[in-house]
């Protein structure tokens, strides 16, 4: 894919996530911040905070309806995903995963959330230094 074009979807994306107004759910702290690197405002929910993850769903139901997960892409992160889904559908929240879809299949070679922000830097470099 065209880097430029690739960079622009990207973007796209991730003002996308912005103006849902949606907590996003990541893993930890290295998520966060490549996260408020590459320009996320909202509010962000860590899953690693020392707390069993059925409380920490009930304690998003308390004050949410709805989530986006934006866990790795890798088969821990898959798995977490599976249990949060189950554990936060449960307590009656909703989670979106389209969010997610889209970012792996744009960012093509990473495989974790903490590496979006360097995937990104690299797609701007590209495009500067083209001929």
């Amino acid at each position: 894919m065209d880097p430029e074009y690739n960079l622009e979807l990207i973007e796209r994306e991730l003002e996308d996530l912005n103006a849902e107004g949606l907590p996003v759910i990541v893993e930890g702290d290295k998520d966060e911040r490549a996260l408020r690197a590459v320009g996320f405002s909202g509010e962000v929910i860590k899953v690693n905070q020392g707390i069993p993850l059925f409380a920490l769903c009930e304690q998003i139901a308390s004050r949410h309806r709805k989530v986006i997960l934006l866990l790795d892409w890798d088969s821990k992160g898959y798995e977490l995903s599976m249990e949060l889904q189950r554990a936060l559908r449960a307590n009656g929240v909703s989670c979106d995963l389209e969010h997610s879809a889209r970012l792996h299949a744009l960012a093509q070679g990473i495989n974790d959330i903490e590496s979006l922000d360097t995937y990104i830097k690299r797609l701007r470099e590209k495009v500067v230094t083209r001929p």
